[in-house]
């Protein structure tokens, strides 16, 4: 299932790029996000001696957009996501870390600011693909994949500002923000006790990246 809907975003992107000199109106983009990520359970915060912490983390990757007008477009992420949360339980310190790929499909607005300077704003689903989950406590390290769904979906925004350093080359910046929708753990996986409430995914961060028009 995750090798079937890689190869499809893969296919998707190649697609775009083929058709980009026969366009105006694409841009493709290098991006990366220091970030801070966040699994939010209502059960997990009422219990004795749990305290949760912001855990920093990361993600980077690829984007391509179309502008259907000058100030209205399309654009599609394929993004590598270094995520999870931090906390500590009773004295001891737990990293639980969770990779995704993250496929974000979302609408974009730009408007000029000033001479080289737009607002960019961003908005629109997103698919997230479990890659890699671990679980650190104190000195030890347990693969904990079978407690994690393999997809998730969630809905992202970005606010920021596009600068040019050329005619063709942008340095965009924005904050990031996601938030999964669907429950991130394995309601199948025994280890989790009857009745617990959903974990959802989110994350905050600062975008920057290049872009080329073509």
């Amino acid at each position: 299932m995750k090798k079937r809907l890689l190869s499809v975003i893969a296919i998707a992107l190649l697609a775009s790029a083929s058709t980009l000199n026969a366009q105006e109106k694409w841009t493709v983009s290098v991006k990366g996000t220091p970030l801070l990520s966040w699994m939010h359970n209502s059960d997990d915060k009422d219990l004795p001696g749990f305290d949760s912490k912001s855990k920093f983390a990361a993600n980077f990757g690829l984007g391509v957009e179309y502008a259907f007008t000058k100030n209205i477009g399309i654009g599609l992420d394929a993004l590598y996501s270094l995520q999870g949360r931090k906390f500590d339980y009773s004295g001891t310190e737990v990293n639980q870390k969770n990779n995704y790929i993250k496929v974000p499909l979302y609408v974009t607005y730009t408007t000029p600011l000033s001479q080289g300077v737009s607002f960019t704003g961003k908005l629109g689903p997103q698919l997230s693909i479990l890659t890699d989950s671990k679980i650190e406590a104190g000195n030890q390290e347990t693969d904990t994949k079978d407690q994690f769904k393999d997809l998730t979906f969630g809905g992202m925004a970005n606010a920021g500002f596009d600068f040019a350093l050329s005619k063709n080359i942008f340095l965009n910046t924005g904050v990031r923000f996601d938030y999964d929708f669907t429950n991130a753990e394995d309601k199948g996986y025994a280890g989790y006790p009857a009745g617990r409430a959903k974990t959802y995914n989110s994350s905050l961060g600062l975008e920057v990246g290049l872009k080329y028009r073509f």
